[in-house]
């Protein structure tokens, strides 16, 4: 009754992001309904140690639409999404490389899943944002590092190891609150459920399940973004907690970012630096500390076109329950250069060069490992 269900479930989904925006275009609304599509396809190789040399592909797709409020005639600032998701090919973390921080922000399991499911609402300096979602769309990531490709460049690793929270691939019921303070200042707050739904558990993520012995994920953030002439800023501060049990329940994290040069021309270089440690002794081996930083450069070589250029290291260190070092589990680190390339604006395409020094993913006496990649990318929003 359940696999029936879950299938029915399916099939609307399926029938509501395809269907309807080519109803509204029929009804003459096109820009009403907006719809939006976006795949990554990754290309990549392990040329040298971890688990095993070779390579492969993988694929991530989202498709969806989005609704305005106002567009359809009714109040101003609200705005509603729904969208899903689809994983494919080889995980290069898991089947060649070893590693614990992953090698690949978008590599996961053969997966098709409801991801966002959300509605927010503007009021003034204040937003609200309810419904199916991920905490690492709005908190705990550094902005300058997104065009790299290592996970740990997104949401850190000690939070990602420690607590059960929603990043990808995994998306959960939540609700987020955030005031704009002045032009400066940003605080946001947010409570997501416990416990997100696992694919084993529920493959589509439709069936969501809600309930104390879960706990509860709480997380404040707090931003500052100064400008020194033209040359802008953004500093961040945030804690997280987890109520549930078998969690390691506090951690802090902290990025910022520094625009020190631009050209009239519009070129730029931003250094960048993201840590985050857990406050609360470990319950078992664990990613205790987490530190990250580097550069991203803007408009390096092309003129016409949009590209990026960044190299930066990202670094998990290990203890025990008891608080000391954890031998087995040497310090962890990746150094990655990143070249990146919009020569339109529905298609980009990255290189991407890693070297992971002592993977700790789990298997005994890894060798360091040379990964490379190939990312091509076509969004559509």
């Amino acid at each position: 009754m359940r696999k029936t269900k879950s299938i029915l479930n399916l099939i609307l989904l399926s029938y509501c992001i395809t269907c309807v925006p080519t109803m509204a275009q029929e009804n003459e609304v096109p820009d009403k309904i907006k719809p939006y599509v976006h795949y990554e396809g990754t290309f990549f190789s392990n040329m040298y140690g971890g688990l095993k040399n070779g390579g492969g592909y993988c694929g991530y797709a989202q498709i969806g639409f989005g609704v305005e409020t106002e567009e359809i005639g009714l109040w101003r600032g609200g705005e509603f999404r729904i969208g899903g998701a689809n994983n494919h090919g080889a995980m290069p973390s898991s089947e060649y490389v070893g590693d614990f921080q992953g090698v690949l922000n978008s590599g996961n399991a053969m997966l098709t899943y409801m991801q966002d499911l959300w509605y927010s609402q503007q009021f003034g300096n204040f937003s609200v944002k309810v419904g199916l979602q991920k905490l690492d769309e709005s908190f705990a990531v550094c902005d300058a590092s997104g065009e790299f490709l290592n996970g740990a460049f997104g949401t850190s690793s000690v939070i990602a190891s420690n607590m059960e929270v929603p990043i990808f691939p995994l998306s959960a019921l939540g609700a987020e609150i955030s005031c704009n303070i002045g032009e400066r200042w940003s605080v946001s707050m947010c409570a997501y459920d416990g416990v997100p739904t696992q694919p084993d558990d529920d493959p589509y993520n439709i069936m969501w399940k809600t309930g104390k012995s879960e706990g509860c994920l709480l997380a404040t953030e707090a931003a500052f973004s100064p400008q020194i002439g033209d040359l802008q800023g953004t500093y961040k501060a945030g804690f997280l907690y987890h109520s549930g049990e078998n969690h390691n329940p506090h951690v802090i994290y902290a990025s910022l970012q520094q625009t020190v040069w631009q050209s009239s021309g519009g070129r730029s270089i931003t250094p960048f630096l993201y840590g985050s440690a857990l406050l609360s002794p470990p319950n078992q081996s664990s990613n205790h500390l987490h530190l990250s930083g580097g550069v991203s450069m803007e408009k390096v070589f092309s003129k016409n076109g949009e590209d990026a250029l960044g190299l930066g290291f990202s670094s998990a260190f290990f203890k025990n329950g008891n608080g000391t070092p954890n031998l087995d589990m040497e310090t962890e680190t990746s150094v990655e250069c990143v070249y990146s390339l919009k020569p339109t604006k529905l298609f980009s395409l990255k290189l991407d060069l890693q070297c992971i020094i002592n993977p700790n993913g789990g298997a005994d006496n890894l060798k360091n490992c040379f990964v490379g990649f190939l990312q091509f990318c076509f969004e559509l929003d």
